[in-house]
């Protein structure tokens, strides 16, 4: 398992980011992530993954440094446990990120930051693979026409599937995945009803917005789209303080 570039394998740089203990994640994302950190050292978790290469040979290092990482910011930072989707939901939008916020935050952490850098490439690489695999799927891309004529992308929605967590550490990871969600929906759904948020709706259809507004940002759009918005509508549900599913 030869090294490009001098690349250490003894010293793989990950994103372990997930913020445990009181006021941090719920458990389970730290969980996984550990487990992804095992995975980029051993082929024991997500075979099919350390099985990609047709020679039968181990996945470079570099390789396996990049898949763990890219997985572990997804999870840390945009993971939804009642959807499996990798956004954040808002009244109007739904916030997802695209692959330069990736590579952007990834380069940024702890581990990263002051070394090389997290390529978009590299983060498009372990997407590719990922998908091919089935361990995420990917929605299809919207372009919008703005008034001025030009065209807006929408970023992919990225999702992860039953397969990921299975070959991740087995069936009881997957059922405490699912377990989590659906307490996660009935949080939501109460939250909904606290702050009176289309009152005249029924249940259904008020989470049915919420899980899906009707618009797909990345970060950047986001950004814009908050600070150009009229002052009478909703602000994003992050913004409050009891915005916290995770008990």
């Amino acid at each position: 398992m030869g090294n490009r570039c001098g690349h250490d394998r003894t010293k793989l740089r990950l994103c372990d980011i997930v913020k445990r203990g009181k006021g941090g994640a719920p458990p389970i994302l730290g969980i996984v992530s550990g487990y992804l950190n095992d995975a980029a050292k051993s082929r024991k978790r997500l075979k099919s993954w350390h099985q990609l290469n047709a020679s039968g040979r181990g996945r470079r290092s570099e390789a396996r440094e990049a898949m763990a990482t890219v997985l572990q910011f997804l999870i840390s930072e945009w993971f939804q446990l009642e959807t499996r989707r990798c956004a954040r939901p808002g009244f109007e939008y739904l916030e997802v990120p695209d692959v330069r916020h990736i590579a952007l935050k990834i380069s940024l952490s702890k581990d990263w930051k002051g070394t090389r850098r997290m390529t978009v490439g590299r983060v498009q690489a372990v997407i590719h693979d990922l998908v091919e695999l089935g361990y995420i799927t990917r929605s299809k891309q919207i372009r919008k026409q703005q008034p001025t004529g030009e065209w807006i992308a929408a970023p992919k929605i990225t999702t992860f599937t039953k397969k990921f967590f299975l070959e991740l550490d087995g069936r009881r990871l997957w059922n405490t995945i699912k377990k989590y969600g659906e307490r996660k929906i009935r949080n939501i759904e109460k939250y909904l009803d606290d702050v009176n948020f289309r009152p005249f709706w029924p249940t259904a259809r008020r989470l049915a917005h919420y899980l899906n507004p009707g618009h797909v940002y990345s970060p950047r759009q986001a950004y814009h789209f908050k600070q150009e918005k009229p002052p009478d509508l909703p602000m994003d549900l992050s913004t409050f303080p009891e915005f916290n599913f995770q008990n």
